[in-house]
């Protein structure tokens, strides 16, 4: 029994994107631009973290989540530089409260195949129902091929996995476009960022049943152009928030929410625009589901 007087009872929230791992490094990169971060992040730190220190900043990146509200959360692992750091993300997640989904981001920033890490940890985490699960971390086709992503898109429906894949566009490349062309969008993928993304492109994503993920205070401080705002275009995929990388300072998410409606709110004089509506259709169907939501993929439209 539990004495809520004087007290807000509600759903947790739901964090669809967030690179745990990174915890360790908060307020390092506070006015990084993108490729300082990548150089400073990927090229410079990451070749020095091991295993433990992969435990140590997971294990705390979920902590502090949940001190945040954020009962369930995507971890999109990007630093799988060996299966041993792989295996300690996914011990601290276990170690952690809370529900999680480990999204393995094998081979990252790389061409080289991924097939057996992905069913070895697979098999790990075969569970669907269980407090820990996994989803695929898609590597795209700019860093890949249009086959690689063919490739690994079926092998995660063999192994029954949803996917996530970061897309964002400078208003020349056409990601999405590409690959509607290749038959690669998919009901079960998540696209995030989508920063630069045409009017027909989120229709493309709305047609596949495809959903997205926004991070506006980081897309606005990093540089990737305006975050999506919506919606645009009636129906497209409603986007669901995450914080990305944990260097930087915010740790609350509902502050990513406030940068989100104030964008909104700024860049449109239409009542109907901003994540409002979203935000109330995502309540209802939490209300209407129940406990039973939580089962399922937690960013699932």
């Amino acid at each position: 029994m539990i004495d809520a007087r004087d007290r807000i009872v509600m759903p947790g929230f739901v964090d669809t994107h967030r690179h745990t791992w990174q915890t360790a490094f908060r307020g390092i990169g506070a006015d990084w631009t993108f490729p300082e971060w990548a150089q400073a992040m990927h090229r410079t730190l990451k070749p020095e973290y091991r295993p433990e220190d992969v435990y140590a900043g997971t294990l705390l990146g979920r902590l502090e989540a949940l001190h945040s509200g954020v009962t369930t959360m995507l971890d999109w692992f990007h630093c799988a530089q060996s299966p041993e750091h792989a295996d300690a993300a996914v011990a601290a997640l276990r170690d952690a409260p809370g529900r999680s989904v480990f999204c393995h981001g094998a081979g990252w920033g790389t061409a080289d195949p991924v097939e057996a890490e992905i069913r070895r940890v697979r098999s790990a985490l075969s569970s669907d129902d269980g407090l820990l699960t996994m989803s695929f971390g898609l590597r795209g086709a700019e860093d890949t091929s249009f086959g690689t992503v063919a490739a690994e898109l079926k092998l995660a429906a063999e192994l029954g996995l949803r996917s996530s894949l970061h897309v964002e566009s400078e208003g020349i490349r056409r990601p999405v476009a590409d690959l509607h062309e290749h038959g690669l969008l998919r009901d079960t993928t998540t696209f995030v960022h989508a920063n630069g993304l045409g009017d027909d492109e989120l229709r493309m994503l709305a047609d596949a049943g495809a959903s997205v993920s926004i991070s506006p205070d980081v897309e606005l401080k990093m540089g990737f152009g305006w975050p999506l705002r919506t919606p645009r275009l009636d129906p497209t995929p409603c986007p669901r928030q995450g914080p990305g990388c944990r260097s930087r300072p915010c740790r609350w998410c509902g502050r990513r929410r406030r940068s989100a409606r104030r964008f909104s709110i700024s860049s449109s004089s239409s009542p109907r625009s901003g994540p409002s509506r979203c935000a109330i259709r995502r309540w209802s169907r939490l209300r209407d589901s129940g406990p039973g939501l939580l089962t399922r993929a937690p960013w699932r439209r």
